[in-house]
């Protein structure tokens, strides 16, 4: 995507975004596709397989458990709450926070394309 490589995201924020959407929504295939692009780019894999329990997890720092509490709102309900987005704006530009958007709607997109 050249879209995700002009993102001032990492990649592995990026990574980690696009595969906890794919396993919100169960796309297995997209979560493979995510952990084997983790293993290809040498990111760290148990965060990968702890992405369930990013909240509680001390892979995670506070600004991925903010950016993948986020994509969770978003992907589940549409929506974030308003305590969500304050705390997003704390680590993260309102560009950056359009990313994370546009990374939880492009993979949700994909995994129903996968479903389908």
């Amino acid at each position: 995507h050249k879209i995700v490589e002009k993102m001032s995201l990492s990649k592995e924020m990026s990574l980690l975004i696009e595969s906890y959407v794919a396993q919100v929504n169960v796309c297995s295939f997209c979560v493979d596709i995510g952990q084997a692009l983790a293993d290809k780019y040498r990111l760290n894999l148990d965060k990968f397989f702890e992405l369930q329990n990013y909240a509680q997890s001390p892979l995670f720092n506070t600004a991925e458990r903010v950016a993948l509490r986020f994509a969770e709102e978003l992907t589940k309900h549409k929506q974030v709450t308003e305590a969500t987005f304050a705390q997003a704006r704390e680590y993260f530009t309102e560009s950056q926070m359009c990313e994370i958007a546009w990374l939880v709607a492009t993979e949700h997109y994909y995994n129903l394309l996968n479903l389908a």
